[in-house]
C-alpha cells in the first residue's frame, strides 16, 4: 500500500510540474566557499536544523509550519534539511536543503547541468514569512546553509534555482 501512494505521490507531482512549472529557471551555483559574503540581517536571527520527524513535531504549533507539516515530514524521511529562521520566539522563515545524491526533487534535477564529481545539493522551498521580508533573512539564510554545507565537505557544489 505505502508503495502504491508513494508512486501515486510521484505521479502527481510530475503532473503538478508539467502545468505548474512551465517556466524558464535561472540556476545559480555555488563550488567555492569563497564565493559566499558574510550577510548580517537587519534584525536578531537564530536558526534551527531539524533533520527529524520527531525534531518538526516541536514546531507543529506554528500555523505556517503545521500547513507545510505533512509535506516537510515526506521530505524529512529522504533525508532533506529544514532550517527554521527565528526571531525572539517566532519562526520567520523556512528553507530546504537536499542531497542531491539521495534525493532529487523534482524531475529537472536530472538535467545535465546538476551533474558533477563533488557532492551536490539543493536549496528549495525557502519562504520567509511576509511580515519579516525586507531585513536580509533569506540572503543570511543562504549563507548559514552554504557554510553547513562546506563545512562538512570542502568537495560540494550548491544549487539553487528561481524562475
Amino acid at each position: 500500500m505505502k508503495e502504491i501512494l508513494f508512486d501515486l505521490f510521484n505521479l502527481l507531482s510530475i503532473i503538478k510540474q508539467k502545468l505548474y512549472c512551465n517556466v524558464h529557471n535561472v540556476i545559480y551555483v555555488i563550488d567555492d566557499p569563497k564565493m559566499i559574503a558574510p550577510v548580517v540581517p537587519k534584525i536578531d536571527i537564530r536558526y534551527v536544523k531539524v533533520q527529524t520527524i520527531s525534531e518538526l513535531n516541536r514546531y507543529k504549533h506554528d500555523e505556517n509550519i503545521r500547513k507545510e507539516f505533512v509535506k516537510f515530514k515526506y521530505f524529512l524521511k529522504h533525508g532533506v534539511r529544514i532550517y527554521l529562521a527565528k526571531h525572539n520566539k517566532n519562526i520567520v522563515g523556512y528553507y530546504l536543503l537536499a542531497d542531491l545524491d539521495k534525493f532529487k526533487l523534482y524531475l529537472y534535477n536530472n538535467h545535465p547541468i546538476f551533474q558533477s564529481t563533488k557532492r551536490r545539493y539543493y536549496i528549495f522551498h525557502c519562504r520567509t514569512f511576509e511580515q519579516y521580508r525586507g531585513n536580509r533573512i533569506y540572503p543570511y539564510m543562504l549563507t548559514v546553509m552554504c557554510g553547513d554545507v562546506f563545512s562538512e565537505n570542502k568537495n560540494s557544489i550548491i544549487f539553487i534555482s528561481t524562475s
